[in-house]
């Protein structure tokens, strides 16, 4: 910054001892390279931040995803959870009316035994005893002890369901949990990948209005230097034998109609990209901005001499064309193919737009300035 300010006293300076805008352009390199070095990391960090924008986005989105995965996994383990509840409390009751069961068939199938034992003594002791029925008790009680026997098979079978369901149950819980687990790793890397991109994004915004900032003050700067120009370039018109030989009313007549106006070749073939008047970046345009084209020729405008080819802060490139009477056309972001104090020709190549790298404004820019001040230059080249 102090070199950028030491640069414009020496501006000042060259203008107080009243040196040539020439002479003033050639302390301005520095200054215009500076810009455009700031501009292409401005557009750097810029496009870094949209990156990391969108990755945020996506860790937004991955996170949400797997909050939602996380809600029905939960879901499904609560539910999972309260059927084991209910099954094991079920098994809980089956085991419980199994070992009743159990005891109370025991206790039957001995008395029912002990009962057939007495039958069969009884047939045995007696002959006189009634066979048939003691066999039918006997049948009787056999069934009887069968029926309980099979109830029992049937009760000791659900149980060992209700086993089979519950060891089923707890496998399910124990793969729920696992997945619980994994999305829930998953989950905690996208929260610090997302920090992590946060904090890029923190930096990234700083170091942009850092950028931004510079880039004010230099075009503050910039500011200053051109009118600077419009000084010295009014002052050196003031002082062509061309305007003394005016009188008011000519001078009125020549803003309104160059000399040149009869006979004018158009500065490039492309399209208008911000014509004069209109605003960019809350600055009024003082001529017109041409689309980017590659390597394209640009003419002079009318006949002339070149009294300035060299950089301008924020233009690049500049070439100015003298045409008489305190006209000259101004000549933006090109490659130069022509020599200062040239005479030229209309239509005659004096540049080409080489690169988009050698147009700082975003596309080729032409003026004309009447007495050093910007003039509409639509009527006369469209």
């Amino acid at each position: 910054m102090q070199k950028l300010l030491l640069i414009i006293g020496l501006s000042i300076t060259s203008y107080s001892f009243g040196l040539t805008a020439n002479e003033v352009h050639e302390n301005l390199g520095s200054l215009n390279n500076k810009i455009s070095q700031i501009n292409t990391e401005l557009n750097k960090q810029q496009n870094q931040q949209k990156t990391i924008d969108n990755a945020i986005k996506y860790s937004d989105s991955a996170i949400s995803q797997s909050n939602s995965l996380l809600n029905k996994l939960k879901h499904q383990k609560a539910l999972e959870l309260n059927h084991l509840n209910e099954t094991k409390t079920l098994m809980s009751q089956l085991n419980q009316a199994l070992t009743e069961v159990k005891n109370q068939t025991r206790k039957l199938i001995d008395k029912l035994y002990q009962q057939i034992e007495i039958i069969k003594t009884n047939n045995q002791s007696s002959i006189l005893s009634d066979n048939t029925a003691n066999n039918r008790k006997k049948a009787y009680l056999t069934a009887i002890i069968n029926h309980q026997q099979q109830q029992l098979i049937e009760l000791e079978s659900k149980v060992n369901n209700l086993n089979t369901l519950d060891k089923q149950i707890e496998a399910q819980l124990n793969q729920l949990n696992d997945k619980l687990e994994h999305i829930e790793t998953q989950q905690s890397k996208l929260k610090t990948v997302k920090q992590q991109q946060l904090s890029q994004a923190e930096s990234i915004q700083h170091t942009i209005q850092n950028r931004r900032d510079q880039l004010h003050s230099l075009k503050q700067q910039q500011a200053k230097l051109n009118q600077l120009m419009e000084r010295i370039t009014a002052k050196e018109t003031q002082a062509s034998p061309d305007k003394e030989n005016l009188t008011p009313s000519t001078h009125d007549n020549q803003k309104t109609n160059p000399p040149f106006a009869a006979n004018i070749a158009k500065p490039i073939d492309a399209k208008v990209a911000l014509g004069y008047g209109k605003v960019r970046d809350n600055v009024n345009n003082k001529g017109i901005l041409y689309e980017y084209t590659e390597n394209s020729p640009i003419k002079a405008i009318s006949n002339g001499k070149v009294v300035y080819s060299g950089s301008l802060p924020g233009f690049g490139s500049v070439v100015i064309i003298d045409h008489g009477n305190s006209y000259v056309s101004i000549y933006s972001g090109l490659i130069t193919h022509i020599k200062l104090n040239s005479t030229v020709k209309t239509g005659e190549i004096i540049a080409t737009t080489g690169e988009r790298n050698n147009q700082p404004m975003g596309g080729f820019y032409f003026e004309i300035r009447h007495l050093g001040k910007p003039i509409d230059p639509t009527p006369f080249v469209r």
